[in-house]
């Protein structure tokens, strides 16, 4: 189809700007509204002598779309439709979003419905499941999937309520038949990824199953490296976290399943990065009194269990970062008990040599520390909040002058001032 050169012009770009717009935003719309002040003279003057306009008409005026798709055929076009000349000047199909909104909705609603049923007919499959397949059964199924009210999982997400259920059925199966299940190998068969554990599903899972996930599950044991004041004596063979050097490394199930502890430390410490784990173990007036560990980045299961296991007072050593903040506050709450932060002081950020990120980095520190500085732990929120500005970070192995040196007195003070 061709259309007049001239509708290519300066002139004529509130036609391919204002008025596609408004056409592709809204397939069934009628008008469309233009502001002369807006506009270039040379769009003004074409419109005044397309529509008939005054000299003397300025500012805001709605045009309908049957008045332009007239005028434009018996003007310019020579009979070619408004629709199809704005389609021609794109080089390709107006786009219609309300109605791909409404069919993404309609798509999205069909979705739902076919889920629910797939539930439904899941836990109904599952003696077991019995109490929960009625609540969802009676559930009138929603274009938005919620929770449904008397559910068992303790949760009000829907995506952690589904995998939940759906990993629940596979165990019950499974245990029914007298098999074993690994944690990944659940995941893997329920969800199709070994790796989706997080632990709202874990904490759903095990509300829906009434059995506590370390028991449901098996899981491969994680290494717990030490340094401090702790023996384990199992099978006849004890190990020294304190004669061992630089660390003495021992599976975290184990630990806790085979022989004994003894464990004189003042407290627990646990440093988020590996060099600075090893730097601190060189250090006798921390690790001859505090039980050090690594805590590997995000800190595994088998490491929260080990460190539930030792009632002894908590303190953490991190990046001085969004993450960072994060990973200890989540530490605190996994592990059920107050974590004190050392180290990690709004001065030393501020001073610090901060690592380079880029801008999307930086905006996502922005945003991670802004959402920590009210729920962090307490003695984070002033940093959480400093780092909210920039969003930078300083990291642990750019900061051992400052905090190596006095990070004893600073655990002993954290230990003084416990209430």
């Amino acid at each position: 189809m061709t259309v007049p050169a001239a509708l290519s012009g300066n002139d004529w770009a509130w036609l391919r700007t204002i008025v596609r717009e408004r056409v592709e935003a809204d397939g069934g719309a009628v008008s469309v509204v233009l502001d002369l002040s807006e506009l270039e003279p040379g769009e003004q003057d074409t419109l005044r002598w397309l529509l008939g306009w005054k000299v003397t008409d300025v500012g805001r005026k709605r045009v309908t779309l049957e008045r332009l798709d007239r005028e434009l055929r018996r003007r310019v076009t020579d009979g070619i439709s408004l629709r199809e000349t704005l389609a021609a000047l794109s080089g390709g199909v107006l786009a219609d979003r309300r109605a791909e909104r409404q069919s993404e909705r309609a798509r999205r609603a069909a979705e739902a419905l076919a889920v629910h049923a797939e539930l439904v007919a899941l836990t109904a499959s599952c003696p077991d499941m019995a109490a929960e397949h009625r609540v969802l059964a009676a559930a009138p199924p929603q274009p938005v999937l919620r929770v449904p009210a008397g559910s068992t999982a303790g949760t009000s997400k829907w995506p952690v309520y589904e995998a939940a259920l759906r990993a629940a059925v596979l165990w019950f199966r499974k245990s029914a038949a007298g098999e074993r299940v690994s944690a990944k190998e659940l995941a893997g068969q329920a969800w199709r990824n070994t790796k989706r554990w997080t632990l709202p599903r874990q904490l759903a899972f095990t509300n829906l199953i009434q059995r506590q996930f370390e028991q449901a599950v098996d899981e491969a044991d994680t290494e717990v490296r030490l340094r401090g004041p702790l023996t384990w004596v199992a099978e006849g063979t004890i190990a020294d976290a304190a004669a061992c050097r630089p660390w003495l490394s021992v599976p975290a199930q184990g630990l806790r399943a085979l022989g004994y502890t003894t464990c004189a430390a003042h407290g627990i410490l646990l440093i988020e990065n590996l060099e600075a784990f090893e730097r601190v173990c060189e250090l006798p007036e921390v690790s001859e009194r505090w039980l050090c560990v690594w805590g590997q980045g995000y800190v595994r299961d088998g490491v929260v269990r080990f460190l539930r296991s030792l009632d002894l007072p908590l303190a953490a050593w991190g990046d001085l970062d969004a993450d960072g903040i994060r990973i200890i506050t989540d530490v605190g709450a996994r592990v059920g008990r107050p974590i004190r932060a050392v180290g990690m002081s709004t001065r030393l950020w501020q001073q610090g040599v901060k690592r380079e990120q880029t801008p999307d980095q930086l905006h996502r520190g922005r945003v991670l520390a802004a959402s920590l500085s009210a729920s962090c732990t307490p003695d984070l929120r002033e940093l959480a909040a400093a780092i909210a500005t920039t969003g930078e970070g300083c990291e642990q192995e750019t900061l051992y002058t400052e905090v190596l040196p006095t990070l004893g007195l600073e655990l002993a003070k954290a230990l003084a001032d416990r209430p």
